[in-house]
This record gives C-alpha cells, sequence and structure tokens, in this order.
C-alpha cells in the first residue's frame, strides 16, 4: 500500500499552504474533502483536477454531480500513478473560482491503513471575505446590475415561504423553463446551498415571473417564495424535469453557437427529425416558448421566416445583414463528444481555445480571474456578431490599455488565436479559422464558402 504526501497551495496568496497525508485507495473526492477541511471551507460546491493544471479541463476529474468529466469518487489516488514533484490542478467553486497547485511532496510504502491527516499548517484562508468599508460597498446603494456572485453566499441567504393558492401558482410555473422550476423546487426544498452569479440571474426572472420577492436586510438577501400546499413532487412538470432541462440546455447552446438560426429549423434538428434528435419537435417548440417566456431567447421574423437569437433582435437583424457577403451553405455540425457536451454543459467547452486563453491570461500571466473572464465574455460576443480580426484587436488593445496592460507579441498571437477558433454567427456557428482554411485548401473543392476572407 502507498502512501502520499501532498502539497496544497492556493494561487495567489503567499505563504500560505497545507500538507496533506493520505493513502492511495483513497480517492479523488476524498482528496478534495480534505483539503476543503484543512482550509475551513465549506463543501458546496463543484469542484475539478486537472493534472495538466488546466482550469476545466476536459478531461479532467469531477465532483460527483459535475455535468462533465470522470467522476473523482470514482478515482482512486494509486490508479494516477503520480510521483514525488508531480503537481495537479484543484479548482473549487465554479463561479469563484478557488485554484490550488497540489504537488506530490513524497510516495512511500505503508504497512497498514492509516487516516488521512493534515502534517502542517500555514496561514489562512478566508472563503467568504467581509464586505464591507475596504470594498467601497454602501449598504443601501445596491442596483440589481450591480449584484456579483461573490456578494451572496450561503451565510446570506435567508428562505422564507408566502402562500398561495395551488392555482396561482400553477398559473406561474405551468409557462417557465425547466431551470427556473428545478430552481424553485430548490428553494422550496431547502437544497439550494449557495448563490452563485447564475443563480442570481435565475432568481431575478423569478422574481420578474412573480415566483419570490427579493429585500436586501443587513448582512443578507432575504428571498420570500410563493409556495402552495402541495409538493414539489407532485406537479405534473416533474416527471420529466430533468429530460427537459437538457432539452432547454441543449437548445440555447445551439442558439448561442449559431448565433442566429430559423427557428423552424433549429426545431428541425434538435428534434427526430433532424441529425441530434433528441425528443419529438413538439416538444422543442414547447421548450423554445418556455425559454421565450423569461427572455432567454428572442424571435423576430425576416425574409418569410421566423428567427431566434439569445442576443436582442436588432444584433440579430444586423448578423443576417452580413451572412450576405459570407453565404454559408449549412449550419455547423457536432460530433458525439461536441453533441453530449451541447446537451448537458456549455457551449464553451467544445471550444478548446476557450479556456487554454483562461489558463494563459490567468495561470500564466497571472491576471486577476474576474478581468480575465470579463474580457473572455466580450471577445466571445465581439467575435460572435461577426468583427473582423482587425477590429477585434483594435478593440481589445483599447480595453487593455485601460487596464493598464500593453498589447505585446505573446498576448497577440493568443487573442489572434482566440479570434479565430471561436464561433461567429456570421458564419452560422463556424470559426474564421475553418473559413480561411476552406479558402486556402491545397485544391480542395469549397464545400462552405464562396466569398473572399475579410482580413
Amino acid at each position: 500500500m502507498k502512501r502520499y504526501t501532498f502539497t496544497v497551495v492556493p494561487l495567489d496568496r503567499n505563504g500560505v499552504s497545507r500538507t496533506l497525508e493520505m493513502d492511495g485507495t483513497e480517492t479523488l473526492d476524498d482528496l478534495s474533502s480534505a483539503i476543503l477541511d484543512a482550509f475551513g471551507f465549506d463543501h458546496c460546491h463543484l469542484y475539478m483536477f486537472s493534472l495538466t493544471r488546466k482550469p476545466y479541463d476536459d478531461d479532467g476529474y469531477y465532483h460527483p454531480m459535475a455535468e462533465k468529466g470522470a467522476k473523482a469518487d470514482k478515482i482512486a489516488i494509486d490508479s494516477l500513478e503520480l510521483k514525488s514533484r508531480r503537481k495537479m490542478l484543484y479548482l473549487y467553486d465554479f463561479g469563484d473560482e478557488w485554484m490550488f497547485h497540489v504537488t506530490v511532496k513524497k510516495v512511500v510504502e505503508a504497512d497498514a491503513p492509516s487516516p488521512i491527516r493534515v502534517a502542517e499548517s500555514r496561514g489562512e484562508l478566508e472563503q467568504y471575505p467581509i464586505w464591507g468599508e475596504e470594498e467601497g460597498w454602501e449598504e443601501d446603494s445596491w442596483e440589481e446590475e450591480d449584484w456579483e456572485e461573490e456578494d451572496w453566499e450561503e451565510e446570506d441567504l435567508c428562505v422564507e415561504f408566502e402562500e398561495v393558492s395551488d392555482r396561482a401558482l400553477d398559473k406561474i410555473l405551468d409557462r417557465l423553463p425547466a431551470r427556473y422550476q428545478n430552481l424553485w423546487r430548490l428553494l422550496v426544498e431547502g437544497a439550494l446551498c449557495a448563490v452563485g452569479d447564475e443563480e442570481l440571474m435565475d432568481l431575478l426572472a423569478l422574481a420578474r415571473a412573480g415566483l419570490l420577492t427579493m429585500e436586501d436586510m443587513p448582512g443578507k438577501l432575504n428571498l420570500k417564495v410563493k409556495k402552495a400546499d402541495r409538493e414539489p413532487s407532485s406537479y405534473p412538470w416533474m416527471r420529466d424535469l430533468f429530460q427537459r432541462c437538457e432539452r432547454e440546455t441543449m437548445l440555447h447552446n445551439f442558439v448561442s453557437v449559431y448565433g442566429v438560426i430559423e427557428r423552424e429549423e433549429l426545431c428541425r434538428l434538435c428534434s427526430e427529425e433532424g441529425l441530434y434528435g433528441s425528443g419529438p419537435r413538439e416538444a422543442m417548440e414547447e421548450s423554445l416558448r418556455a425559454m421565450g417566456n423569461v427572455g432567454e431567447i428572442v424571435s423576430f421574423e425576416a425574409g418569410g421566416a421566423v428567427f431566434v437569437t439569445a442576443l436582442s433582435e436588432e444584433c440579430g437583424r444586423e448578423i443576417l445583414e452580413k451572412r450576405k457577403a459570407y453565404p454559408v451553405k449549412w449550419y455547423r455540425e457536432w460530433d458525439d463528444e461536441e453533441l453530449a457536451a451541447l446537451r448537458s454543459g456549455d457551449w464553451r467547452e467544445v471550444f478548446p481555445v476557450y479556456g487554454e486563453t483562461f489558463h494563459y491570461l490567468f495561470l500564466d500571466r497571472g491576471w486577476n480571474p474576474g478581468e480575465v473572464k470579463l474580457l473572455l465574455e466580450a471577445s466571445t460576443l465581439r467575435v460572435g456578431c461577426g468583427c473582423t480580426e482587425r477590429e477585434f484587436l483594435d478593440w481589445a488593445a483599447k480595453v487593455l490599455e485601460n487596464w493598464g496592460i500593453r498589447m505585446k507579441k505573446n498576448l497577440e498571437k493568443q487573442l489572434k488565436k482566440l479570434f479565430r477558433q471561436l464561433p461567429t454567427a456570421v458564419l452560422k456557428g463556424h470559426t474564421w479559422g475553418e473559413y480561411e482554411k476552406e479558402k486556402v485548401g491545397d485544391g480542395r473543392q469549397m464545400t462552405l464558402f464562396d466569398e473572399e476572407l475579410p482580413f
């Protein structure tokens, strides 16, 4: 039997570390628990391990409840064949993104099993810092758009109930997407552990739908949730809740990558009639209607067809106009692995350049993770809406200048790669890099495009 000694160091926290000892028969899930306990963190969030130290690594090992990757509770430490000085990344909480380097300090043979123990502890970490005067927080000055993920965590959330009639509640719930129904269920059952960015936006949507009210109280976010006599499990929509969640995720990801797509074509592609059969066409239409009810997608008519987009109608029409210069014969197609990610996760998982750029800016260049996410999301939107490479780089340079960062060659090279490998709505979800290959391929027949490159 082998016994491992790990040194765990949080990124950007000098003088803070933990040294753990554990048997090789323990799992990565056990290692995660040991790390969290050693730093005094709660266990409310998802996590992942990456042997290549890539955040959100497709080949990583994930929390048992995560929607992607190998499950950490099934992976014994011994099975990884770790050697001394091998380093891996541990990422905890996909919202706050706590990152730790876990280094194998020593591997020895042991005669008998021993409990996990903290051999050395240096420094302290505060998982949920107190947001007060030093952060410029004014208790009565918040606006909806100012709420951030770090503002509301588990100890800041208070849920109360407002009793309403079954009929009134049914009327609201029946028209909502499955994701919102599930969030309401978690609130009623007391199973919502913490509120992150995505959950906060969904809570605001529930408030707009009339399912709850939100009140700012001293030190707490108070939710008053509407509830009837019946238990959540008795609602008819509970029978296919998770299938509908997956279907809506798939539809949303398709719309996000394609940017703008004919409603009829989207339903055909995703239903039993098309390449990615995931239920009857009527089910697709029902999900799209529910998503439209909360503004998750927008429908508009153009050229005799009804289009859907996750952007505004104005942006959608601009994209259709730009497509005239780049006539693409079909929407991007997906292989089985890509389709699995689109059905259960984030569309960005299909395009590795997103994670690579995050890794480069955060881990290699030491940028603030919040700034990295902000730049990546803005870049994704700009590329998606069809700007040229020159327009994109000029825009990025101005953003960096405002942050006091110079556009050096390596950074420009990475941003060019990001531009060419992210999908754009102008090309129906294909990338500018794919467009370029189609145009300059050695004698290959042009199958997708008929126009010249814009750069």
